[in-house]
């Protein structure tokens, strides 16, 4: 057996232990929490499975009008996918996406709006970098005040990450920081 064999082997395995009825989630999952300056930040993440629908979408495309084809990634609420490179999952080709991040700072918990992070596709809650490749990150500032998450996703040659920041004044961007709050 050579390798693609074996590789379209494992594929139709992995579609077979995973039917579209029964894609795991992530609920509510606690990814990182710490105490700075006595306060105690606590990051959490779920997931649900996409729906289409529910979103503001673009599908991906290939743009042939050029002298190389163009390979154009698909966006939900236009934010380009991460962990995703093909057409839009749907409900004949199920993924997950990330549902919700939240951050707390001490009393204050800080959501990020859903239109920011839908576009994770099939997002990874390790964030223990216990000898995996896909393990997500927590960046504070010193002072406590603002917190980096790296969320992994996707799986496979569409594996990324997608950073937000949060702060405790109640800003939430895609991406780190390029100024000060």
């Amino acid at each position: 057996m050579n390798a693609s064999t074996l590789c379209l082997a494992l594929i139709a395995l992995t579609i077979q232990l995973a039917p579209a009825g029964e894609i795991a989630t992530i609920d509510n999952q606690v990814v990182f929490s710490a105490v700075i300056n006595e306060e105690k930040i606590i990051v959490t993440m779920s997931s649900a499975v996409f729906d289409p629908a529910a979103y503001k979408t673009t599908d991906y495309k290939v743009d042939n009008s050029g002298h190389e084809p163009s390979y154009v990634l698909p966006t939900i609420e236009g934010i380009e996918c991460i962990g995703w490179d093909s057409q839009l999952p749907n409900k004949e080709n199920p993924r997950t996406h990330l549902s919700q991040l939240t951050v707390q700072f001490g009393e204050k918990t800080i959501s990020a709006p859903r239109e920011l992070i839908a576009h994770v596709i099939m997002p990874h809650a390790d964030f223990s970098f216990d000898g995996h490749i896909m393990a997500g990150g927590v960046t504070l500032s010193a002072d406590g005040k603002c917190v980096i998450v790296e969320v992994p996703a996707g799986d496979g040659g569409t594996a990324s990450s997608q950073c937000f920041t949060f702060s405790a004044a109640g800003e939430v961007i895609v991406g780190k920081p390029e100024q000060p709050f």
